[in-house]
Formats: C-alpha cells, structure tokens, sequence
C-alpha cells in the first residue's frame, strides 16, 4: 500500500511538474493553478493542506514555474493571502463558497477571529489579506496586459431582503509578470 503511494505521489508530481514547464513556456499570460485542497487556510474546519504545499513547492522548484495565482476550494467561504518568496508575492485563494449551506468560519486566535492581515508565527511568509465567511459568493477574474484584478463578490444570504443587492467583499490587483500585489 505504501509503495503504490508513494509511486502515486511520484507520478501527481512528475505530472504537475510538466504542466507547469508547459504553461510556463509563454511568459506573455497569467498562469493560474487551480487545486482542490488548498495548501492554505485559516478556517476553524480543516486549515491549509501540509501535503498540497509540499506537493506545489516541489514542482515549482523542479519546473521553475510559479503560478501568478493559486486557486483552492474543498474549505466553504472565501480567503485570500499573500506569501512572499525572494521579494516576490504570489497570491493563493480559497473560493469554496459558491453554493454549499454550510459555510466554513474561520478559526479563532486568542478568542476571536483572526483579523487581516494576519501571519502566523509558524509561516510567517504567508499573510491572511482578507476573508469573507458568512455569505456565499464568486470570484470574477480580469486580465489586461500585465494586470490581474479579482473581486470576490458577496450574494445575499437566504435571510437577507431579496432586494439584497450583492457586494464587492474584496478586491484585489496584481502585476502578474513581476509578481506584485498592487492593490
């Protein structure tokens, strides 16, 4: 069992790895990754997966990609953070909140919900920029030229008039070729 594992892990990484190689060949677009367990979140649920970083920090290294942005799902509302590696900032999301009832909270430091930005003690080269944990919504992602810009819009929730009208709850630009957050 083990063996077919860790051949398995082998074969998701070698995978990964020409992927990205791939992607990467044209430096004029985005590259975008899109996973199902993200590698981090501040959720009270689950929290970031060790085995996805692991996994994504191996291939980025061995293929000498870096996604412009990580996108992650499986935790029920929306984060976003930063991670800065050499002077660089590469924006990871975790958008899961597009529909299940139940919404994931986020996780209490000292009593109370984190607030942005946050940075753990433990990994102090991710900081938590913002999150939305009591609404649904979705992400709409704009491209133009070296730009990036994402919003994270909030819907009403099922309590809410229905003249509710959805919101803005983040927004957020980044220079994907120098790989800077700008707003």
């Amino acid at each position: 069992m083990f063996q077919r594992e860790a051949r398995s892990k082998t074969s998701k990484k070698a995978w990964l790895v020409g992927k990205l190689k791939h992607a990467a060949r044209d430096q004029s677009k985005a590259l975008f990754l899109c996973l199902h367990h993200p590698a981090f979140s501040a959720d009270a649920h689950y929290s970031g997966s060790p085995a996805m970083k692991e996994l994504l920090d191996a291939a980025v290294q061995e293929s000498g990609a870096y996604p412009d942005i990580v996108f992650g799902a499986h935790v029920h509302n929306y984060q976003r953070f930063t991670r800065t590696i050499d002077d660089q900032q590469f924006t990871y999301v975790v958008a899961g909140a597009g529909g299940y009832w139940h919404l994931h909270s986020m996780a209490k430091f000292m009593g109370s919900k984190v607030t942005p930005p946050f940075r753990q003690k433990d990994d102090p080269e991710v900081v938590l920029e913002n999150y939305v944990d009591d609404t649904h919504g979705f992400m709409r992602v704009e491209i133009d030229d070296e730009t990036i810009t994402a919003r994270y819009i909030a819907v009403s929730r099922p309590h809410d008039p229905p003249e509710t009208p959805p919101r803005v709850a983040d927004l957020f630009q980044l220079q994907y070729k120098p790989n800077k957050l700008i707003r």
